[in-house]
């Protein structure tokens, strides 16, 4: 199975999820057809990605400059093939928001020690550099599920 739709979700949308949507979309080949997005538990609506996040994101060439903050909702979850999250915890709230996308969600980390990826945020750099290395090794884990090639 080969999903094309993947949303990832943290607590805030400023920092590890929009961190996983900028690094995955990067790995995907050009036309796997592949989309990726983004949303927050508890997000400060509208708010653009942490300035940490952004450099992390634009010493590999990327940028996250348009991104803004926003709330997950049933709506979301169901219209994602897959959901992606930071924290076992975060799978329980999501299946409360909408049970109907229960076998959906999956820790971020699902095929490798399916360790939690912590939150970065009010921490020192180095606290974001683990959290850059922990997505990094969990996103090109979930490529396989993913990337598709064009003649397949």
């Amino acid at each position: 199975m080969h999903f094309k739709t993947v949303l990832m979700v943290c607590v805030g949308n400023v920092c590890r999820s929009p961190l996983a949507e900028h690094l995955l979309r990067s790995k995907l080949s050009p036309g796997s057809g592949v989309t990726v997005a983004s949303a927050g538990l508890r997000p400060p609506m509208g708010s653009p990605v942490h300035p940490i996040v952004e450099e992390k994101l634009q010493s590999r060439g990327l940028t996250a400059a348009g991104h803004r903050a926003r709330q997950v909702n049933p709506e979301l979850l169901l219209q994602h093939d897959v959901v992606l999250v930071m924290e076992p915890a975060h799978i329980d709230m999501l299946r409360s928001i909408e049970p109907l996308a229960r076998g959906r969600i999956f820790l971020l980390d699902h095929w490798g020690e399916q360790q939690p990826i912590p939150d970065p945020v009010r921490q020192q750099r180095e606290a974001f550099d683990h959290v850059e290395q922990l997505i990094d090794q969990a996103t090109s884990a979930w490529l396989s599920y993913l990337d598709t090639p064009v003649n397949e």
